[in-house]
């Protein structure tokens, strides 16, 4: 493992998820992590100099580990704590919940039948997300928002500014506007590329032209998040840790 107080760990605890995205890159190919195991591997990232972790999956609230205790032991190693969650089954306290550090919350569009176009779930994911940001504003907590660039939600986007300006003019928690390439991996990306796909000198001039706009947030761009210099991926598998597809067995 590499050494770096820059790096980010990020825990993918498990890969099943509870509503479905066009696009999803998650792979069945992992297991859920033993709690134990997430505990041991978070003190062996902090004595290697890792102090920013993410717990993510799949869907990280449906781990049986129990995520929050998770974040909550991580807190107590001296961690950076980030979430990455489609927000559905969070407690009620979420928003005051101090061992979290930072959310990262998936928003594909400020147009409600855009985004549950391309996330599904039930009647309408879009509306939690608003009730989930805006709970979130209401307690300065810091938010990073991800949205995956397609076909379908590509035109859309230069609203999105409108409405995350909007959103971050107050208290300023919206660190960055994650914008995402989409990748042809995974449970979506693979399955509907043909459909979702646009060209990367397409996605490159989308990005331009919003990082032109006036806005009061950042923008970070990731074409591809699984090839990031300061980001490595922890799976579980067959009593093995995973880092990048290499696999660190548990003594």
């Amino acid at each position: 493992m590499i050494s770096d107080h820059n790096k980010v760990a990020v825990l993918m605890l498990k890969p099943e998820c509870n509503m479905h995205c066009e696009y999803c890159v998650i792979e069945d190919d992992f297991s859920s992590f033993p709690y134990e195991v997430a505990c041991e591997l978070a003190i062996k990232l902090k004595a290697e100099g890792y102090n920013n972790l993410i717990l993510g999956g799949g869907e990280p609230t449906l781990w049986r580990g129990d995520v929050f205790k998770l974040a909550h032991f991580s807190k107590s190693l001296g961690f950076f704590v980030q979430i990455g969650t489609n927000a559905i089954r969070l407690p009620l306290d979420f928003a005051s919940n101090t061992d979290i550090d930072r959310w990262i919350l998936p928003l594909d569009s400020s147009h409600e039948e855009i985004h549950n176009q391309l996330r599904h779930y039930k009647s309408s994911h879009f509306q939690i997300m608003m009730n989930v940001l805006g709970q979130l504003k209401k307690n300065k907590r810091d938010v990073y928002i991800s949205t995956v660039v397609t076909s379908i939600n590509k035109t859309s986007l230069d609203d999105m500014i409108n409405f995350l300006n909007e959103y971050n003019c107050e208290n300023k928690n919206l660190i960055s506007w994650n914008l995402y390439q989409l990748l042809p991996l995974g449970r979506g990306g693979l399955v509907n590329w043909d459909t979702l796909k646009i060209t990367t000198e397409e996605f490159d001039s989308i990005v331009a032209k919003l990082k032109s706009r006036d806005r009061n947030f950042k923008i970070t761009v990731r074409k591809n998040m699984y090839a990031s210099k300061n980001v490595d991926f922890f799976t579980y598998k067959d009593d093995a840790m995973n880092l990048n597809e290499k696999f660190y067995v548990k003594k």
